[in-house]
């Protein structure tokens, strides 16, 4: 809009008071100032971007010995089965981490070992399963399988898009990870970053449709129109959010299937988000561009609890919600895990906890905490999977975790780290 800034905005009164010609050359003025204003902030924005991009780089340099380590045990370790497709998508890809109790499980000598399947982040842009390595490694130490899922980043599929891969690996896990050991009854669902902002709206979408289909609505009637990969909006149906697909899914599992599910650091409120990256002066162009017609609020799990297309039965089906947020999260706040969670609350899920913990950035449970030694992500997920005295006994068991570099230059690419 040409008025937007405050220059642009004088203009406009001091046109008021001239003839037509002189309106017509204050008009063109006052574009002329709205464009500088415009220009200017686009500026501000990419020197933003660009300044974080120098920090993310010096960040990775210092830590680029423990990544060779990660990377090189990623790729080596014979427990590590990589690029097992999923579905036709060209993103369409698991890994699954095999511990040596659940190749013990598919010979029969043993009950098959639970299983997690995670999502995980990267600002929807530069997510690849990969960035699950340290917590498969950790998690096949307390043998658990973890089956980490791919999906399209943008520009190459929008949120429908990204949806629907996961539906499509979740399916595949259920139906697939008997054949490698692992318990298709003692599943949890963990995303981080992004991965949980898309894998709590596959939830969600998940609870409404199977809503719906106890009430015996016709199939196309329970999903709006979808884009198609990369492309522009639909059109969508007014009786439900245009999360979901024009096709009816067809993956063949249910929420009660679920043991539970923990979010890390997700962003659950996208338009809150985007004024919060718009105040760190990074814009929030991005969640307007991945989302069909830019339409941010349709496409935000907290805001979809609170909208009319909110079926309230749904909420019951949702398996034990567990929001894990660091108080000292930039990029995320951790009021997003705290809002979604009371929303989740007021919609009548069976149980929705907000695990807020000080002093810890938005990737540091991911990527430092872990090379440090910490076990964060593994405390938070065993309880779903063996109980908490099953926890603590497992705990107990395993073997320390060894710290992956010098503690001290860790800290030093934490304060560099810029997300």
């Amino acid at each position: 809009d040409v008025g937007q800034g405050p220059a642009s905005r004088a203009f406009y009164g001091a046109s008021d008071r001239m003839g037509s010609k002189g309106t017509d050359a204050f008009a063109i003025a006052v574009r002329l100032i709205a464009a500088a204003e415009l220009a200017v902030s686009s500026l501000r924005v990419c020197a933003m971007w660009l300044v974080n991009g120098v920090r993310l780089a010096l960040f990775a340099i210092l830590l680029l010995p423990p990544f060779l380590r990660i990377g090189l045990s990623y790729f080596r370790d014979p427990r590590v089965l990589r690029g097992i497709r999923f579905g036709p998508g060209p993103r369409s890809f698991c890994d699954i981490y095999c511990p040596a109790a659940a190749l013990a499980a598919r010979e029969g000598k043993q009950k098959p070992v639970p299983v997690v399947i995670a999502v995980m982040g990267g600002a929807w842009v530069i997510g690849h399963r990969a960035w699950n390595a340290q917590l498969g490694q950790r998690l096949m130490d307390a043998g658990v399988l973890v089956v980490a899922i791919d999906y399209r980043n943008f520009p190459f599929g929008k949120v429908p898009d990204m949806v629907d891969d996961l539906d499509q690996g979740v399916s595949w896990a259920f139906a697939n990870v008997a054949a490698y050991g692992g318990d298709p009854a003692n599943v949890v669902l963990t995303g981080q970053s992004a991965g949980a902002h898309l894998s709590s709206l596959l939830l969600l979408q998940r609870s409404l449709a199977e809503c719906a289909g106890e009430s015996a609505g016709p199939p196309d009637d329970l999903e709006a129109a979808r884009p198609s990969t990369g492309g522009g909006g639909g059109v969508a149906n007014p009786r439900r959010p245009a999360a979901f697909s024009e096709e009816p899914s067809t993956s063949a599992w249910s929420l009660r299937d679920i043991r539970g599910y923990v979010g890390v650091s997700g962003p659950y409120d996208l338009p809150a988000l985007g004024a919060h990256l718009e105040t760190r002066g990074l814009g929030g162009a991005l969640l307007r561009h991945m989302c069909p017609d830019g339409d941010v609020e349709r496409f935000s799990p907290t805001l979809l609890l609170k909208s009319p297309e909110w079926e309230p039965r749904a909420a019951q089906r949702l398996p034990r919600m567990l929001l894990f947020h660091g108080a000292a999260d930039k990029t995320v706040p951790a009021a997003s895990s705290e809002e979604f969670a009371h929303a989740l609350r007021e919609a009548g899920a069976p149980e929705a906890v907000a695990d807020v913990r000080p002093e810890l950035a938005h990737a540091e449970v991911i990527i430092e905490g872990p090379m440090r030694g910490e076990d964060h992500q593994v405390q938070l997920l065993l309880p779903f999977l063996l109980g908490e005295a099953g926890c603590r006994v497992r705990l107990e068991a395993m073997p320390p975790v060894r710290p992956l570099y010098p503690k001290w230059i860790i800290s030093v690419a934490s304060r560099l780290m810029p997300f």
